[in-house]
């Protein structure tokens, strides 16, 4: 299971037994400070999925890209899809510890459209 998918069904599990928790309540005419703290507790983790979500529909898996595939993608080198990075033309993130440099290729296709670089592969992109 995803980490998404975790925090959801942990966030399904607290909303079902703060219900249980406020139904008994209700029979007792009492609410007690801790089931408020457990409210807000559980509207913070709501928040914080909702927030996971979004996060994660940015950045899909399929959507990163090595230099390698990259410059599959872009009939260019690898060299050129380094240099460019190198130079800032192109975003690059390092995502792995190790310092991996993986690419978003909608990213990557925006800033060559916009710039053009495309065709000027060897002199580089044009600012």
């Amino acid at each position: 299971m995803s980490l998404i998918g975790r925090a959801e069904a942990i966030l399904k599990i607290a909303e079902e037994t703060l219900e249980d928790t406020r139904k008994a309540n209700e029979n007792t005419g009492m609410l007690s400070s801790r089931l408020e703290r457990a409210t807000c507790d559980i509207d913070q983790l709501r928040e914080i999925v909702i927030d996971m979500r979004e996060t994660l529909k940015k950045y899909q898996p399929t959507d990163w890209l090595t230099t390698k595939q990259l410059a599959q993608e872009f009939k260019v080198t690898q060299r050129t899809i380094w240099n460019w990075y190198k130079a800032g033309v192109i975003p690059g993130h390092q995502i792995e510890e190790k310092g991996h440099i993986f690419f978003d290729r909608l990213e990557v296709a925006k800033v060559i459209r916009e710039r053009d670089i495309h065709g000027r592969r060897t002199a580089g992109p044009a600012g």
